[in-house]
């Protein structure tokens, strides 16, 4: 690093000090990441309409909760039934499901 560049950067420290605006780089680049990644994600609108019919919430909550879960799982979620016809343990286990599991308890 040469002079003026130290410089600088104690100079940027200084006024961070006395204005109290401190940031992280990384923590802000990783949630500008997390962002992208959460809009590029593809949610059913079937789905967002039976979490705002179901749980009387906005769209975007009920947008936002699936496209986390999606975000969590990678996308891929399986599901399984047991021999009776009833739900086994993976039971839920939808991104529907799973949304609604969390915007219940929350």
């Amino acid at each position: 690093m040469d002079a003026s560049a130290a410089k600088s950067k104690v100079l940027s420290l200084s006024s961070d000090v006395h204005t109290g605006n401190f940031k992280d780089s990384a923590a802000e680049e990783k949630s500008k990441s997390a962002k992208k990644a959460l809009a590029a994600i593809e949610v059913s609108k079937e789905d967002i309409d039976v979490l705002v019919e179901e749980l009387e919430i906005s769209e975007d909550v009920a947008d936002k909760a699936l496209r986390e879960v999606l975000f969590e799982g990678g996308g891929i979620v399986t599901v399984t039934v047991t021999d009776g016809g009833g739900e086994g343990a993976g039971a839920g286990a939808s991104p529907l499901g799973e949304a609604l599991r969390r915007l219940i308890r929350s």
